[in-house]
């Protein structure tokens, strides 16, 4: 409420204020027409001071004595309280609470021509009185209109935010959760082929390496003995380089195109179309994100869309990666997806690339990203 009477506090009051004013003026001169003013002024800034229900029907009984009191002569006429109905657009002005028009504003609106006419008010002022009122009423409840949308707006926006903080932070969470998920999934499977490789290649090399010393010492001949040594030599300096390529083996040994076909091939929703068209080595980042957004999108196939076809390309330019995964789904819901859709675009956004969503006509998914190495 406050709020709303700071708003209507402004140019606008004022300018209401001053053709009240002057229209008290021309209704009389005479120096006690300050009373009128006084009381006109605190009748339309009751609203403000009291907060009571159904306060312009109190103000409307108050004009309604005071004119009776004027028109009765119960009062000295010079007083001149019929006057006080000259403040009735800024009476209106400041009581509207509401965007609707309500029984009290239509009732105020009535009295008005009523109350001049008892009063003895010329007509030409009686209708200027009602226009300026009329127009002090459309004001006002365009003011509050606008204070009702700025508040919707300032409502929506906070909620907006908030909603959007709520969405990086579990963005932030699942990101570092899957990444980790990936991370460890291929230190996993680097350990295995290593252990493979040191368990079975290690121990046949270094049992060769045993056998052909056994040779050499029992070996006679210096020809077949210098020969088995560097057999022996050979053999020893394969073990070095193996032992450094296990002790060297990087997560960045993942097959992308293999992890993109397993992805298609273990879902079974639907039949999936893959197209893939790579050829260079790219960096982990990147490598992560294409698989993510892949199966997100096939997790979000799965859970909204009817389709019985999904078809993925993915396409090597000069300098950029094209990415399209497109159903033939039939009325999707047009908010589908939720975190999954959010933290597919902030995926492509990390990578420097564009994305565009649609559910016109299947769910669609087009990327555009830049290459990194």
């Amino acid at each position: 409420m406050v709020q709303k009477y700071q708003k209507k506090i402004n140019y606008i009051g004022l300018l209401v204020f001053t053709a009240c004013f002057f229209l008290a003026l021309r209704l009389t001169e005479s120096i006690f027409v300050i009373i009128p003013m006084c009381i006109g002024l605190i009748l339309a800034m009751s609203p403000m001071i009291f907060n009571i229900d159904h306060i312009l029907v109190i103000i409307n009984i108050c004009l309604v004595i005071l004119i009776g009191l004027d028109a009765g002569k119960i009062l000295p006429s010079y007083l001149n309280l019929k006057y006080s109905l000259a403040f009735s657009p800024l009476i209106m002005y400041f009581s509207i609470n509401k965007i609707k028009i309500s029984p009290e504003e239509v009732a105020m609106f009535i009295s008005i021509p009523i109350l001049g006419l008892i009063g003895s008010m010329p007509t030409y002022d009686i209708a200027l009185l009602t226009v300026i009122t009329s127009l002090a009423c459309l004001i006002g409840k365009q003011v509050l209109r606008s204070i009702d949308l700025e508040n919707k707006y300032y409502s929506y926006y906070s909620r907006s935010s908030k909603e959007k903080y709520h969405l990086e932070k579990l963005y932030k969470s699942l990101n570092a959760d899957q990444n980790d998920c990936i991370e460890n999934a291929i230190l996993s499977e680097r350990n295995r082929i290593s252990r493979d490789i040191h368990d079975g290649l290690g121990h046949l090399t270094s049992r060769a390496i045993l056998q052909l010393g056994a040779m050499i010492v029992l070996e006679r001949d210096p020809l077949k003995k210098e020969a088995l040594n560097d057999i022996k030599k050979t053999l020893s300096e394969g073990m070095v380089e193996v032992r450094k390529s296990l002790h060297n083996l990087q997560s960045e040994s993942i097959d992308l195109k293999y992890e993109v076909e397993k992805l298609v091939a273990d879902f079974s929703f639907c039949r999936v179309n893959l197209s893939y068209g790579l050829t260079s080595e790219f960096d982990m980042s990147f490598k992560y994100s294409i698989l993510y957004i892949i199966k997100e999108a096939l997790t979000n196939v799965a859970k909204h869309s009817n389709a019985s076809r999904v078809d993925i390309s993915l396409v090597e330019m000069k300098e950029r990666v094209y990415l399209k995964i497109s159903d033939n789904g039939k009325n999707i819901p047009a908010d589908t997806g939720g975190m999954g859709i959010f933290s597919i675009r902030k995926r492509i956004e990390e990578l420097g690339g564009q994305v565009e969503i649609s559910t016109k006509d299947g769910f669609r998914i087009f990327a555009n990203i830049h290459k990194k190495f």
